[in-house]
């Protein structure tokens, strides 16, 4: 099966051939609307550093999502976004028990951007991740400020690449019945978007985290993505499909007391599904003036 999809994608890269599109300037919009879905698959092993003598299960984790957004163009290059999303995720451990999540929140944004050079933004969101399974946590509300930018580079020999990094805190509120826990976390990431022709793209990036306060936790993570548009029969397309995929370590240790740490190391695969509106006629098109 894995054979076939990737002969798939390699036929439609290299029918559709270099990019016209991407030498043209794109302009402004009207109002964008986006809807997402997509699932994936994750396993996390866990292993206890040397200096400790507890033994740790591997977890399996099944995880989905779904979200909508909506894009407002104002005025001199400035507008604004607004996002809706759900998700949770069931996991598995090798001891045979269970915990599972879900979750909610949005999320408003002001940016600006010029299709041909680049955007800027910055938001407010807010969260919650409740457990449908007995844990020590009954729920968690995030409060997140993330700020993000773009770099647009033109096209050259036919490849335009866009160039992204973003950060985001949060402030993490753990409720359950013995009390409320505050905890403070940060993201930084970094990505480029490779545009090979008009129907498809890869994206390579990296995710670093790190959660503080009585527990610390690095994570560091590399992800990759390919999208394509999905044809509709006519020159403008209202939708796409996207592999993506991620391998991540993370080390965790109780800080107050202190512990010794615990490393683990997840891999994950999904798929997501874009439906959106207005038409577009380029994935460039659809991440420059649009997304």
């Amino acid at each position: 099966m894995r054979r076939w999809t990737f002969m798939f994608f390699w036929i439609v890269i290299g029918a559709a051939g270099p990019s016209d599109a991407l030498d043209e300037v794109i302009p402004l919009e009207p109002p964008s609307f986006f809807v997402q879905l997509a699932g994936g698959y994750a396993y996390r092993d866990i292993d206890a550093a040397s200096t400790s003598s507890q033994s740790f299960a591997g977890e399996e984790i099944q995880e989905w999502a779904a979200d909508g957004r909506i894009t407002i163009p104002i005025r001199w290059g400035l507008g604004v976004r607004a996002q809706a999303a759900g998700d949770g995720a069931n996991s598995k451990f090798d001891t045979g028990s269970r915990f599972e999540l879900v979750g909610a929140g949005g999320e408003a944004q002001l940016f600006w951007r010029d299709p041909t050079k680049g955007q800027i933004g910055l938001g407010y969101g807010y969260s919650w991740l409740t457990s449908t399974t007995p844990s020590s946590i009954d729920s968690v509300r995030i409060q997140s400020l993330p700020v993000y930018a773009s770099l647009y580079m033109p096209s050259m020999n036919g490849v335009a690449v866009d160039w992204n990094a973003a950060f985001r805190y949060d402030f993490l509120s753990l409720q359950s019945a013995g009390g409320n826990v505050n905890q403070w976390a940060y993201e930084a990431t970094a990505s480029s978007i490779w545009y090979v022709n008009d129907l498809a793209s890869f994206e390579a990036g990296v995710r670093y985290e790190r959660l503080i306060k009585d527990q610390q936790e690095d994570v560091l993570e590399g992800k990759f993505s390919l999208e394509m548009l999905i044809p509709t029969g006519g020159d403008r397309f209202f939708g796409s499909l996207a592999l993506a995929g991620g391998v991540g370590r993370a080390e965790r240790m109780d800080l107050a007391p202190p512990t010794p740490s615990v490393s683990s190391l997840t891999w994950r695969v999904g798929v997501q599904a874009t439906v959106f509106f207005p038409g577009v006629q380029s994935l460039l098109e659809l991440n420059r003036a649009y997304r």
